[in-house]
């Protein structure tokens, strides 16, 4: 079982991105409406995708919010 450590990061532009890092290794930005997205709606439903994605694959995942 892997561990994904799954971050979303606010930029003061408005725009939202999710980085994953696997097992310790060095945060990586993700793609797609994971990556510089200014409408909050599609953003935090590709992060709900993501993370049922992850469990699908048997990954412990931690979540952290830098928004609130």
């Amino acid at each position: 079982m892997s561990k994904v450590t799954l971050k979303v990061s606010y930029h003061p532009s408005g725009n939202r991105t999710l980085t994953m890092s696997v097992n310790g290794s060095i945060p990586v930005d993700c793609d797609g409406d994971l990556m510089t997205n200014g409408d909050t709606g599609s953003f935090y439903r590709a992060v709900a995708q993501k993370i049922a994605d992850l469990h699908v694959e048997d990954s412990e995942i931690v979540y952290q919010d830098t928004t609130a």
